[in-house]
C-alpha cells in the first residue's frame, strides 16, 4: 500500500468521524431545541398557576371583608336581639310571678324548671 493510499484511507475516515460529529451536533441541536420548547411550555404554566393564586387571594380578600362588613354584624345584631327578648321574657316572668303572688292562684310554670323535671 502506498504512501497516497494510506492518506486516502485516514481521510475517508476521518470524513465518516466528521459527519457522524455533525451528526450528533444535529441531534443535540434537536434536543436543545426540544428542552427549550419544555422550558417555555413550564413557564407559560408557572404563569397561569400564579395567576390563578392571585385570583384566589383576591376572591378571599372579599369574602374576608364581606365577613367583616356583613356577616359578623348580622350575627352581633342577632345576639342582640337574643339578649333583649330574653331580658324582656325575664322581666314579664317577674311581673306574672309578682301578680300570681298578689291573686293567689298560680297557672305559671317557668319553662326552665319543666326541662329539668322531663330529664
Amino acid at each position: 500500500m502506498k504512501n497516497e493510499e494510506k492518506i486516502l484511507k485516514i481521510l475517508e475516515a476521518m470524513q465518516a468521524d466528521i459527519s457522524g460529529l455533525k451528526e450528533g451536533q444535529r441531534s443535540l441541536q434537536d434536543g436543545q431545541k426540544s428542552l427549550e420548547n419544555g422550558q417555555s411550555s413550564l413557564q407559560e404554566g408557572q404563569r397561569a398557576l400564579e395567576d390563578r393564586q392571585k385570583s384566589l387571594e383576591e376572591g378571599q380578600i372579599k369574602l374576608e371583608l364581606r365577613m367583616e362588613n356583613e356577616v359578623i354584624n348580622k350575627i352581633n345584631a342577632l345576639y342582640d336581639g337574643y339578649e333583649l327578648h330574653t331580658q324582656i321574657l325575664n322581666h314579664h316572668t317577674e311581673l306574672l310571678q309578682r301578680i300570681e303572688g298578689k291573686s293567689g292562684v298560680s297557672r305559671y310554670q317557668d319553662p326552665r324548671s319543666r326541662s329539668n323535671q322531663i330529664k
